[in-house]
């Protein structure tokens, strides 16, 4: 089981454990009450999926649910990736998941080394507008980290880029060339 969610278990044992001794100190002893709290202390860390409770004559009883909890079990780790599209096999829509946090981490480099930020605007034009001067970045960025790959160049596309930068920078003040700093990739 996984560390997270075996802590997840956990941390609801000891809140419901707290929450039977509340009642059994008389603390709690309305139905309404005990039930808000037991709902809250399950759906905190998704509690739910493997304990159950009872309220019998005053008594607060709580269990790990017999069905739940070996359903959760079978299911977890695994994903459920759900489309709309009827020409894809089975295999595409996992494909195109593995690669969506290559696009994420791509995206979040370029924010650095173009110096984009997420800027607010106030119109749909603006927002296009914005996007179409940040989406060119993305594909320029995997091209040249695949031509680096193919010519066996130990080096990063955000690093490429931020050496280039140093060569040439239209994004400061004015637009200078130079020679860059020494570096140990310096070749």
């Amino acid at each position: 089981m996984c560390r997270l969610l075996e802590r997840a278990r956990k941390a609801t044992r000891g809140a419901v454990e707290k929450l039977a001794r509340r009642v059994e100190r008389g603390q709690l002893r309305a139905p309404e009450k005990i039930g808000e709290a037991a709902g809250r202390l399950l759906a905190r860390h998704h509690g739910c999926r493997y304990y159950g409770w009872r309220l019998r004559e005053g008594r607060f009883v709580w269990f790990e649910h017999p069905v739940h909890v070996e359903r959760e079990k079978a299911c977890e780790g695994h994903c459920l990736i759900q489309t709309e599209e009827r020409e894809m096999s089975p295999v595409e829509p996992v494909r195109i998941c593995r690669e969506l946090p290559e696009v994420e981490r791509g995206v979040r480099e370029l924010k650095d080394v173009v110096a984009m930020r997420s800027v607010h605007h106030p119109t749909p034009s603006r927002v296009e507008a914005h996007m179409f001067a940040a989406a060119p970045a993305f594909p320029l960025s995997r091209a040249l980290a695949k031509k680096l790959e193919a010519a066996q160049v130990a080096l990063a596309a955000s690093a490429a880029l931020e050496a280039l930068r140093t060569v040439i920078s239209p994004w400061g003040e004015r637009r200078k060339g130079g020679v860059t700093a020494g570096s140990s990739r310096a070749r």
